[in-house]
């Protein structure tokens, strides 16, 4: 059969809405279910995942749930690495 806007009933429209909204709650359990991994100690070095060391930060698992709550993996990650406080001795000016 060809999908047409004549062929398309309002309980298929339904059903589709229905998917989707099913989706959409599905992610929302996810991202709350997965925990972000905190960042490295970049003053030392370092730029493995804490909690997955054989992994870069920011890890699948922290990008999972970025991804899951609708976040902007970047934006995220921008913004936990300015929260980081500069050592003693450092100013974020040259």
């Amino acid at each position: 059969m060809k999908v047409t806007p004549e062929t398309v009933s309002q309980a298929m429209i339904d059903r589709w809405y229905a998917q989707e909204e099913n989706y959409r709650l599905r992610l929302r359990a996810i991202g709350e279910l997965a925990r972000v991994c905190p960042p490295p100690d970049v003053f030392a070095g370092q730029t493995a995942c804490p909690s997955h060391p054989a992994e870069r930060w920011p890890c699948p698992l922290t990008k999972i749930a970025w991804y899951a709550r609708g976040s902007d993996p970047r934006a995220e990650e921008r913004a936990l690495l300015e929260a980081i406080p500069l050592p003693d001795g450092m100013s974020g000016e040259e």
